[in-house]
This record gives C-alpha cells, structure tokens and sequence, in this order.
C-alpha cells in the first residue's frame, strides 16, 4: 500500500497529519467498516485529539475523493472504510 500522504497527493487533497491519522485508522481497520464515532474513539486512544466536526468533514472529502467507501445501513449511521487503491 502507498503511503498515506501519498494516498492523498493522487487525491489532490492537501496533505495534514490528521488526514493522514485518519488514513492510518482506516487502513489498520481495513477488513471492517467504523462510524465517525468509532474512528474518533481509536484516534482518541492513539493519542490523537480531533474535533469530531473535523473528522467529519475530512470523511466527507475522503468520499468526495473517492478513498473511502461509505456504507448507510437502514436505521444505522453511516459506515466508512477505505477504499481498495491501486
């Protein structure tokens, strides 16, 4: 797999380290779909404070962008995972 921050140059999304944490999160969890809560809480014991408002809006370019896949059960928040590149 590339590395995050290139992930997000063939994006055209600005590289930041909490970009990238969230990437990190993502590819660590790649065999199961999370919600913004639960990637929030694995940031959070990683050491990683971030605005849930943030984290959100970084999960809605990922999807604008292609590298995460989202997934709204019925009666459910919406699922992230990343997707499978190159």
């Amino acid at each position: 797999m590339s590395s995050a921050s290139q992930i997000l140059r063939d994006a055209n999304l600005k590289v930041t380290l909490t970009r990238i944490k969230v990437i990190q999160v993502l590819s660590q969890s790649a065999t199961q779909h999370l919600n913004a809560e639960e990637i929030h809480q694995l940031l959070l014991m990683s050491g990683d404070e971030i605005n849930p408002r943030t984290l959100s809006r970084i999960l809605f370019k990922f999807q604008a962008a292609k590298l995460v896949t989202c997934y709204c059960p019925r009666g459910c928040c919406a699922l992230f995972k990343l997707t499978e590149l190159g």
